[in-house]
């Protein structure tokens, strides 16, 4: 079996609708924004914790988080993968595992932090370089996406100063029970962002690449 064979995945018809041949990440993005919309817990009784307010409200039916799951574990396996290979001594091997989670847009940061420390202890600075572009790139758009979209939310439920209230303090908002992230500020992007003009002397970085819906 080959390694691409290995990280295979088949996805089944079910409650959610995606867009055929689209990378796993952004398919994990859209199937994301079809969760029931998040409220901000605008209902919730005063003095009532979350857990509380979740056992008794149920707003997510399960089989939403048994499909978007699916798409969850791959992206798991792949990056358990890549840190046994790593600790093994394998990095090229771990190395190939990372660069897939690039190449399929998963929208978490860490692994992608994570093989730009790699290349740069191999003093393989032009894919550093390439992937911090990518990194600042990608994200730069993500979380642009992820505060509209929270926003518009937020102001259903006339809850836009919570909200606001996250992005401006820099801290991530939660969909229900901590399920996924729906902002995320991206704490390394200074660090990036700061990396590559200072390593590379580039004085502007362009925003280019696919944007998010």
């Amino acid at each position: 079996m080959t390694e691409k064979e290995t990280f295979a995945l088949q996805i089944p018809d079910g409650v959610f609708k995606v867009d055929p041949g689209i990378p796993l990440g952004d398919m994990l993005i859209q199937i994301q924004r079809q969760f029931p919309p998040f409220n901000f817990y605008f209902n919730k009784p005063e003095g009532m914790s979350t857990n509380d307010f979740l056992m008794l409200n149920k707003p997510v039916p399960f089989k939403y988080y048994f499909e978007y799951g699916q798409i969850k574990r791959w992206f798991s396996s792949v990056i358990s993968q890549a840190q046994a290979d790593y600790k093994a001594g394998n990095v090229e091997r771990a190395i190939w595992a990372y660069e897939t989670l690039l190449e399929q847009r998963y929208p978490n940061y860490k692994p992608y932090d994570l093989l730009i420390s790699i290349y740069r202890k191999q003093k393989d600075f032009e894919n550093e370089q390439r992937v911090l572009r990518h990194s600042i790139d990608f994200f730069s758009k993500l979380r642009e996406s992820q505060r509209k979209y929270v926003l518009s939310l937020a102001r259903e439920y006339n809850m836009e100063w919570k909200a606001l209230e996250y992005i401006e303090a820099g801290k991530k908002i939660w969909y229900y029970g901590g399920a996924f992230v729906v902002y995320d500020p991206v704490g390394v992007m200074g660090k990036w962002e700061n990396r590559y003009k200072t390593s590379y002397n580039n004085e502007k970085l362009e925003i280019l690449g696919a944007p998010f819906c």
